[in-house]
């Protein structure tokens, strides 16, 4: 067992019972498992940059196609909308079904904006009503330093 502050080692990669050869695959045997992780299950990637990552994300939404799982019920979430491009490039180049590909902060807000008629009409905050709320807390916060008071 991990000691107290220490993470449990990650859990193997299995691939999927029957997973087929991906076709025109230059993925090294480490991104196949992946590609190829049993459908049912999570995985995360952790790589260093260049190690191929996208390769074989492209390689896991082929492999989940193939193996059953509907285009609109596949999200690729990335960090930065560079990756985002560059995966929804190499997915185009590489199949015709149209997945969905979105940085973690798109999705987001897709996700919020999707509520928005639920929140009683609330939205995103316009740079002017940003300015104004930062303005406005940093001020009650002078105010209450200058008085000495808790709040």
């Amino acid at each position: 067992p991990p000691r107290a502050g220490e993470l449990p080692p990650p859990p193997a990669i299995r691939p999927a019972p029957s997973a087929p050869a991906l076709p025109g695959c230059s993925a090294n045997e480490q991104q196949r498992l992946a590609a190829t992780h049993d459908p049912s299950a999570s995985l995360i990637i952790f790589a260093p940059a260049g190690a191929g990552k996208t390769l074989t994300l492209v390689q896991r939404v082929l492999h989940l196609l193939v193996s059953g799982v509907p285009a609109d019920g596949i999200l690729c979430l990335t960090f930065t909308r560079k990756a985002a491009s560059e995966l929804t490039a190499r997915l185009a180049s590489a199949m015709s079904a149209k997945v969905e590909v979105r940085t973690f902060h798109a999705w987001c807000l897709r996700l919020v904006r999707s509520f928005d008629p639920q929140l009683g009409g609330a939205g995103l905050a316009s740079q002017a009503q940003l300015t104004a709320f930062i303005s406005e807390a940093l001020h009650a916060w002078e105010s209450r330093e200058a008085g000495g008071g808790e709040g």
